[in-house]
């Protein structure tokens, strides 16, 4: 039975089927089997109370989903997952299949576990909203338009021993949200195991939550808001998934569970507010041009993403108001899973970060330090060289000291850049590693060098320490210390060096052994 992607499947099929023209005929029995079996093959169930045959195809009411988490672990019972999210018709129109849903919707997600559970409903209300099913079950396609999608919780229950019936009496809980201008098509391929390739776009979405103890100890309102959204995604499922014990975990992936997604978003706005005692405090943030490209499968772990112009605005509570600005951000984290001459990749740059006057008066009132924008980036990058199947439990047992199971090699820092107040570090170098010791039960050997350059540091030093913020003493330390490793470079206040260490353990910097 399926730990995680009982979830994820559940919210994936229900996504395709509520927001839900031809090669070759489909019948409405004949979706409505695949539908099944797709939801089997997840780890749930999916039942309607009642199957109706009409002139020109099936209605269904109430669809559910149904999923069971087994007791394993620290569970102190299993875990039971319901999703009934009301009727729907299957209509066949020339060998398609259209999914009418109606304009207003009902339905409740329910989670019962032990003696305790909950429950939402939400209700819907739609308009414009086709869903047209074509091709073989061995390959359906899905054609998805949406004008708006309204929708909002408008019940809810909690059964706990933890909580007592005083609390839940007072505890607010709302949520809804909004959905316009959405398109989206998935090709479900289902000839050869199972996979589905969605592309879409979502003019604007947004949702607001809204949470009150009820007893002035908490309270907490949150909205956020998206603007042309763009994506493309792969799910690829094995013929069975047990996510219950790393072995279940592993097969899933050897048989080929996968997903992959990239998409850009042009603007996000998130603002939130939260009251307590001690007060209010609101934050807001807004992030544009953001892209994202993530993967995860038996081969790769790969998390990338990119923001433009990024504001965060912070008021209230016991400090001046607070404002962080960057011209940008990226970050990319790869990391293979087998040898396949792909590099593990370590890159994260905060781009032209800036802070507002009242923050820096708070330590810096005469403005002694410069307040150009800041720059942070690290990029580096090396060949993993894996020595074992990284998915083979077995080949795991006989790691140890000498018989590690990666030896990372050629190994680079492409890029490094630390640049505040008026001063700034940057290098690049390189290494590789001899790892023939380690079978001795010796420590491996690395060569290599890194080259570093910097600007401004003497006078930070100085500023800092006519702030009082750097005792006389231990700036002449750091610059005798800097003097052993680094020499004057081409323009005031700059500085270089090069350290280097070769397979003989030898130390240098700049020519020079220290070591």
């Amino acid at each position: 039975m399926n730990r995680i992607l009982s979830f994820g499947g559940l919210a994936a099929t229900s996504t395709i089927l509520m927001t839900t023209t031809a090669l070759a005929d489909i019948s409405a029995s004949e979706v409505w089997q695949a539908w099944q079996e797709d939801a089997a093959r997840m780890g749930m169930s999916l039942t309607a109370a009642n199957v109706t045959e009409t002139g020109n195809g099936l209605d269904l009411s109430p669809l559910e989903f149904t999923a069971t988490i087994p007791q394993f672990g620290e569970m102190e019972a299993p875990l039971d997952l319901r999703f009934n999210i009301g009727g729907v018709s299957l209509q066949e129109n020339g060998g398609d299949v259209a999914v009418v849903w109606p304009e207003n919707q009902e339905g409740v997600i329910s989670v019962t576990y032990g003696q305790d559970g909950g429950a939402l409903s939400f209700e819907t209300a739609s308009s414009a909203r086709t869903t047209n099913i074509s091709g073989t079950t061995d390959e359906m396609t899905y054609d998805v338009n949406l004008e708006n999608l309204a929708w909002k919780i408008s019940d809810w229950s909690v059964t706990s021993d933890e909580l007592s019936t005083a609390d839940l009496a007072q505890l607010v809980f709302e949520m809804s949200g909004l959905m316009a201008g959405a398109e989206m098509q998935a090709i479900v391929n289902r000839e050869n195991g199972w996979q589905a390739n969605l592309t879409g776009k979502t003019a604007t979405s947004s949702y607001e939550f809204l949470m009150d103890t009820g007893d002035g100890q908490m309270r907490q309102s949150q909205s956020q808001s998206q603007s042309g959204v763009n994506y493309t995604s792969r799910v690829t499922l094995p013929d069975a998934m047990d996510f219950t014990t790393a072995e279940g975990l592993i097969a899933a992936l050897k048989g080929g569970l996968g997903f992959a997604m990239s998409g850009t978003m042009d603007e996000m706005e998130q603002t939130q507010v939260q009251t307590t005692p001690m007060g209010e405090v609101t934050s807001n943030i807004l992030a544009k041009d953001q892209t994202i490209d993530m993967q995860i499968d038996s081969g790769i772990v790969k998390m990338a993403g990119v923001a433009g112009e990024t504001n965060l605005n912070i008021a209230g509570g016991m400090i001046p108001p607070v404002s962080i600005g960057a011209a940008g951000m990226d970050i990319d984290i790869t990391a293979p899973l087998i040898a396949d001459n792909t590099r593990a990749r370590y890159m994260v740059a905060l781009n032209e970060f800036t802070l507002n006057d009242e923050i820096w008066g708070m330590f810096d009132p005469a403005a002694m330090l410069s307040r150009d924008p800041a720059q942070l980036t690290i990029d580096l990058s090396a060949d993993p060289s894996w020595q074992i199947d990284v998915l083979d439990l077995a080949a795991w047992e006989s790691v140890g000291p000498d018989a590690l199971p990666l030896m990372p090699n050629d190994i680079r820092l492409d890029a490094f850049e630390l640049s505040a107040a008026g001063a700034s570090i940057t290098g690049t170098g390189e290494m590789s590693v001899n790892y023939d010791p380690v079978a001795k039960g010796e420590q491996p050997l690395p060569a290599g060098h890194i080259d570093l350059a910097a600007s401004g540091i003497n006078g930070l030093m100085d500023n800092l320490t006519k702030m009082g913020f750097l005792p006389e003493q231990q700036a002449m330390g750091a610059r005798m210390m800097m003097g052993l490793f680094a020499v004057p470079g081409e323009g005031e206040d700059t500085l270089k060096s090069r350290l280097e260490i070769n397979e003989a353990g030898e130390i240098r910097a700049n020519g020079q052994r220290l070591k």
